[in-house]
């Protein structure tokens, strides 16, 4: 029997989705994508103006003391990712995904009043809850709204508004040097910069509680304790391609962090040493860096339809090429002033972009519909890992050899993740042919 129009689903343009959501839903949903990657990015913009001009970090542990930020963040996620995960499959996604934003809001609030590295990694970790509510809570929302059918082009619509949400970044970065020229000192200017987005991280969280959709996953798992939800998230490594798609998770989250963690640091450092002022520096790096999120926003169409047309391991194969590309070439730059950085930019960030969606959809149609919380938070679990890798050995290069080693470092995993998908596909070729 024919589904009714109604059981069937709503249908917005191209995009067919699942029986229940409705437009409202889908605007909230576009809304948390825009907000996620503008608050939960935006930390590690502002973060070398913190490091250089309230708590005076020398510049030659300016590195090893942003890994070490992000490493703190990331374990804290790592163990938190996997459980709001398998507790999303019972309670829904709404309660968890406006707790995280309502954290990510103190992180911001506690951010600017740190007295020294020590506190400020105690309020990175807070900061952190609200990524792991955030972050997974996004890509699983991502993946439920949609029918399999269109489930590339709503990733390629999610990575439009996480791109757009990276421009807007642009202004906000112009934010702290604008009120030093009002007559703020740079601390004062630093604490009400923080400040708006507390106020921006709570009006979003009252906005999702609100209009995302309160529906919760209808599973027969739903009862199942969070312990075995885990364990069958973990079970289900066994299938190639959801261990292709936890280990693109490795490198597609670490990749996004490189550009947050080391870019701006890297940027402001070299600018500053020129003469350039922290502010300026920081709202300079902060213009190169929309640049990314416009040539991410404007690949994420083309990347969408093709993951909709091919085989979405062979997809996964190419975006994972095109990431190592952009990041080698960022990687071989020796300064970042030098006019080749736009381009570089550019290419960065239609890695981004393609690592990012290629993986979410790959995940997204892998996993088991009634675990796919657990699933998709044990793919970002993996994400946490891989971020947790890179920050901790690219902040050790980024001190002790090169500035832009972490660009290598990423380029380097992604070709390997590139070759391993390309022999997961052959096999599974061999397979059918027997």
């Amino acid at each position: 029997m024919e589904p009714s129009h109604k059981s069937a689903g709503i249908k917005i343009g191209p995009l067919s989705f699942s029986p229940g959501i409705t437009r409202i839903n889908f605007v909230a949903l576009l809304v948390a994508a825009v907000a996620s990657n503008t608050l939960m990015s935006f930390i590690n913009l502002i973060q070398p103006l913190l490091l250089e001009e309230i708590l005076h970090i020398p510049g030659d542990r300016q590195g090893t003391v942003s890994g070490n930020l992000t490493f703190i963040s990331e374990l804290s996620a790592l163990l938190l990712l996997g459980y709001f995960g398998a507790l999303s499959d019972r309670t829904g996604r709404r309660p968890i995904v406006v707790f995280g934003f309502v954290m990510l809001g103190v992180g911001y609030l506690l951010y600017p009043y740190m007295p020294d590295e020590y506190y400020l990694y105690a309020s990175r970790a807070v900061f952190a809850i609200g990524v792991a509510g955030v972050s997974g809570m996004t890509a699983t929302i991502l993946n439920d709204y949609p029918q399999e059918r269109s489930r590339g082009k709503m990733m390629a619509v999610g990575g439009v508004a996480s791109g757009a949400g990276g421009i807007m970044m642009m202004l906000i970065a112009r934010l702290p040097a604008s009120l030093e020229a009002s007559g703020m000192s740079t601390e004062q200017a630093l604490q009400a910069t923080l400040g708006c987005m507390f106020v921006a991280c709570l009006l979003t969280a009252l906005f999702l509680r609100y209009f995302l959709s309160a529906v919760r996953p209808a599973t027969q798992s739903e009862n199942l304790p969070l312990l075995t939800k885990l364990k069958l998230g973990l079970t289900a490594m066994r299938r190639p391609r959801i261990s292709v798609a936890y280990a693109s998770a490795f490198v597609a989250r670490s990749d996004f962090v490189v550009v947050g963690t080391f870019f701006f640091l890297w940027y402001v450092q070299t600018a500053s040493e020129a003469g350039m002022s922290s502010a300026d520096a920081t709202a300079r790096a902060g213009l190169i860096f929309a640049v990314m999120q416009i040539s991410a926003l404007c690949s994420a169409p083309l990347v969408g339809i093709l993951i909709d047309r091919i085989d979405r391991l062979v997809a996964l194969a190419i975006c994972m090429g095109v990431v190592a590309f952009g990041y080698t070439g960022m990687g071989l730059i020796e300064d970042p002033q030098s006019p080749v950085i736009w381009f570089a930019a550019i290419a960065v960030g239609f890695g981004m972009m393609s690592g990012f969606l290629a993986s979410q959809a790959l995940v997204g149609e892998a996993a088991d519909p009634e675990i796919r919380g657990a699933t998709i938070g044990l793919f970002g679990l993996c994400g946490a890992i891989g971020i947790l890798f890179v920050t901790s050995t690219g902040g050790f290069i980024y001190d002790e050899w090169l500035r832009s080693g972490p660009f290598l470092l990423t380029g380097a995993l992604a070709t390997l993740l590139t070759l391993g998908a390309l022999v997961v596909k052959s096999r599974e070729k061999g397979n059918l042919n027997k």
